[in-house]
């Protein structure tokens, strides 16, 4: 839509990059995922997601309309293009892709996504 900023085209990162997994509670807050995928567009990080993951973040723009549903639903195929090296097709339970998460980890503030290393 009219104002919106797009996704930056293809991310180029340095070998050694840190992952982080971006769920989709900081997919839906739009100044937050704006903030999050333009410091991975400059290098900082590598973002991670799984296809599930996506389909929560715009299942739940829904509650704000159709039209809403459909530029989340844009905004994440311009994500997509964005990091194509971003989606991981593993069990979200599995250790081995994310070691990071626990169940107790469902409250952790966002910004501590930056701070948690991947290792596949």
């Amino acid at each position: 839509g009219a104002g919106r900023k797009c996704v930056p085209q293809i991310a180029v990162l340095p070998a050694g990059v840190m992952r982080a997994v971006l769920d989709a509670c900081v997919l839906y807050p739009t100044v937050l995922r704006e903030l999050l995928l333009g410091v991975a567009a400059r290098g900082l990080y590598e973002p991670q997601w799984s296809d599930r993951i996506l389909r929560e973040w715009v299942l739940a723009t829904a509650k704000l309309g159709p039209v809403a549903q459909a530029l989340a639903e844009g905004d994440a195929a311009l994500a997509r293009a964005a990091f194509p090296r971003a989606s991981v097709k593993a069990n979200p339970i599995s250790k081995r892709v994310w070691p990071c998460l626990t169940p107790t980890m469902c409250t952790f503030w966002p910004w501590r996504l930056l701070a948690m290393p991947m290792r596949l």
